[in-house]
């Protein structure tokens, strides 16, 4: 293949003379042997054109082209522009052309780029006695014949065309790079001459081999999943996710208020064990009334508190609702049994004395040590709104 950068030396001629015809013109020309680069490697093809450069129509070119036979095989020529008539190999080392003398040779203007005659093949040995070496072409017993009654001039003697020959890379295996699973392979070259090094005999990544190590079960508030290692390299990888489970709330106990602080119900979850607190409630006392923003089918646990009661007897409390908002579902959410008619609920030691609408009587059978004063929860009503208002309920004595 040729290359592209041109490298030429131009080799001079010696002066050509016709005979002489009065007012007769001198003219110069130049023949040069170019190749495309200097560089060349063992088993490429070397191209070199002789080249015809000037400022008039010639009709005819000889060359003699003499190289060093060790280094370079002939390797035949080309005649792409039609102007060559033979190219003999006289001598084992040396090559003539002769052009065609029966049509001008079209040059141009002077110093243009030249018309080429031939271009020689020659192919780089395998024998070179180092890794780079250095040959010259010669350019020898050239003529030019001009054109009948034109006088032509010639220049200097002429040059070598010198050439670099190389070995080229002579890659041994240097080390080889197993593929991993995202990784690919490959085997690391280095040049025995010059001791370059260049990658090759590239292996696709193997990719990730995955089995299953085990599984991670969900939990209330972690998503479960499957762990997965690669066989070939240990990687993990968390996959087949399983969402969260959720809490499974069950009530515990429930805190009642006191006068100081507010009563909440304790969840459990019965997966994990976690607790919350929620429900609260605040203690209506009595004597006061509490504001409800009730929601319809919500249970609201109304509990009766008093402080620094010395004496219950001849005590009776009385509790005020709207029917219209609320329904009584217990009258005393402290027994098991859901109390809903008037009467002595001894485990809690009270007495409901009436139960009508929209008012709940009740006194507190229980006995206060003397010189003492109790503090406390005396009841806990639970109510179902029936609408979703906003309501009041109060307590008094």
């Amino acid at each position: 293949m040729k290359k592209l950068f041109l490298l030429s030396l131009i080799f001079a001629l010696a002066l050509v003379s016709v005979s002489a015809i009065a007012n007769s013109t001198s003219y110069n020309y130049y023949v040069s042997l170019e190749t495309s680069v200097s560089d060349y490697v063992i088993n490429e093809t070397v191209y070199v054109d002789l080249m015809l450069v000037g400022d008039i129509n010639y009709a005819q070119v000889a060359a003699t082209i003499t190289y060093d036979t060790a280094l370079l095989q002939y390797a035949g020529y080309e005649n792409l522009a039609g102007y060559v008539a033979a190219v003999n190999t006289v001598a084992p080392n040396k090559i003539t052309v002769q052009s065609m003398a029966t049509s001008n040779i079209v040059v141009g203007a002077p110093c243009s780029a030249g018309v080429r005659i031939v271009t020689l093949k020659f192919t780089v040995k395998d024998n070179l006695s180092s890794n780079s070496v250095n040959t010259d072409l010669t350019l020898g017993s050239v003529t030019v014949t001009p054109t009948a009654g034109v006088v032509g001039a010639t220049t200097a003697p002429c040059e070598d065309l010198t050439l670099t020959l190389n070995k080229g890379h002579n890659w041994v295996v240097d080390q080889t790079i197993p593929p991993t699973c995202e990784t690919q392979g490959y085997t690391i070259y280095e040049c025995s001459f010059c001791g370059a090094f260049e990658n090759g005999s590239f292996i696709s990544a193997l990719g990730h081999d995955w089995e299953e190590d085990h599984t991670v079960m969900p939990t209330c508030e972690a998503q479960g999943y499957t762990v997965y290692e690669c066989s070939q390299c240990n990687e993990n990888e968390n996959d087949d996710f399983i969402a969260a489970l959720g809490h499974n709330w069950i009530v515990k106990n429930i805190v009642p208020p006191t006068s100081s602080a507010q009563g909440y119900t304790v969840y459990k979850c019965s997966r994990c064990n976690e607790e919350k607190h929620d429900d609260y409630v605040n203690a209506l006392e009595l004597g006061t009334s509490i504001i409800i923003d009730a929601e319809s089918g919500k249970q609201y646990d109304i509990t009766l508190s008093a402080e620094g009661i010395a004496d219950f007897s001849g005590m009776v409390i009385t509790v005020q609702y709207d029917t219209a908002v609320f329904d009584v579902t217990d009258l005393c959410a402290f027994t098991k049994d859901e109390e809903l008619t008037a009467g002595s609920i001894s485990e809690a030691g009270l007495i409901i004395t009436q139960v009508s609408s929209g008012e709940i009587k009740l006194t507190v059978d229980k006995t206060i040590p003397s010189g003492k004063l109790w503090t406390g929860v005396i009841n806990v009503i639970s109510l179902q709104a029936k609408i979703t208002a906003q309501t009041t309920v109060s307590a008094d004595q």
